[in-house]
């Protein structure tokens, strides 16, 4: 029977859709018959990129922050939580009789498991970052990843990324390392062509609040500039001499940060990924609230190419500044590749 893999993609920004990029072109590569569900910005970006492939939409409630910060936008989405997971589990068996899916694999689809059959989820959030009550949601965090057969870490085998969020001694299952995804990969030596590259993502409204605030900014920063939008959002293709693109994707996108002597964006996971990959020097602005992007920004500001300041200090200086005082990184990390072992090894299953 041939593997056909049914691959579930949390809508949350499209950091989850980019990582999944060259995890399902190894899919691919090793044989395996993909079909990908998700929902909105994630849906459509997933489409474009892989637009030959079978879609379902899944179920799912829109995340949305407010003016102030993520933190109305998480608590909400975790009084919720459990009820998505019901609905996306059902919605998932569903699929899986009528499709004839053999293989699972969810990013952060808490409900994409069928215990029938291998059931892989994605995740560097073994445990949660909380001002409190860690402890009971860590374990409730964990009751759902246990659903699953087992874990695959968007990280190497050090945590470079991830740190502490990679552990809750609480998971019993199986526990894989991916290395680190991202669609930018293989490295590119590329000249100089731009001074500052900007990279946005993440649910509404703070995007826009950062994009806002970044084009005002870079209009009296000297150079070349390119803005990446992150969002289907219509608008101006060029603004105060920055050029602005939309979603972005693939080797034009990946070509034209590696061009950049500096890189702007939230500390979301996949976008560090990313900047790993192409190994730029950065400046990660965390989204106000999310602790998960404040946790990762403090790790990341611990190697020499990463700095970070917080959105409402954000301003000329703090660019200059690190646009003059960081290096570029040389180093090649433990980056996942197309040949991977751990999902030869799955399909094998």
């Amino acid at each position: 029977m041939d593997n056909r893999v049914l691959y579930a993609v949390l809508n949350w920004g499209l950091g989850h859709a980019t990582r999944s990029v060259p995890i399902i072109e190894s899919l691919l590569h090793f044989g395996g018959e993909v079909e990908i569900t998700s929902s909105g910005g994630a849906l459509s970006y997933l489409k474009k990129r892989f637009p030959s492939l079978r879609f379902h939409a899944l179920p799912d409630r829109e995340v949305l922050y407010s003016k102030k910060g993520a933190q109305a936008g998480l608590l909400k989405r975790a009084f919720v939580q459990s009820t998505i997971n019901k609905d996306q589990n059902k919605f998932i068996r569903k699929i899986v009789v009528e499709r004839k899916i053999t293989h699972l694999v969810s990013d952060n689809v808490y409900g994409a498991y069928d215990q029938r059959i291998p059931s892989v989820l994605i995740s560097h959030q073994l445990s949660l970052k909380l001002p409190f009550g860690e402890s009971p949601i860590n374990a409730k965090l964990a009751a759902w990843i246990n659903r699953f057969s087992e874990v695959w870490i968007p990280d190497g085998s050090n945590h470079l990324v991830s740190g502490d969020l990679a552990a809750n001694h609480k998971v019993s299952i199986r526990v894989q390392h991916l290395g680190i995804p991202s669609r930018f990969w293989p490295r590119r030596d590329t000249e100089k062509k731009f001074s500052i590259g900007v990279v946005l993502g993440g649910p509404e409204p703070q995007r826009s609040i950062l994009e806002e605030r970044i084009l005002e900014i870079l209009a009296t920063v000297e150079g070349r500039k390119i803005l990446f939008r992150g969002s289907e959002k219509s608008g101006p293709m060029q603004r105060d001499g920055i050029d602005i693109d939309g979603m972005g994707d693939g080797n034009e996108m990946a070509e034209k940060l590696s061009a950049c002597e500096l890189v702007i964006g939230r500390s979301g996971y996949s976008t560090l990924c990313d900047f790993l990959a192409i190994g730029a020097k950065a400046l990660l602005i965390p989204t106000p609230g999310q602790t998960e992007q404040e946790y990762l920004a403090k790790r990341m500001k611990e190697l020499p190419q990463f700095s970070c300041c917080a959105q409402d200090k954000l301003d000329a200086n703090a660019i200059h500044a690190a646009l003059s005082g960081l290096p570029s990184s040389a180093e090649i990390f433990e980056l996942f590749t197309t040949e991977s072992k751990v999902v030869r090894d799955f399909l094998g299953s």
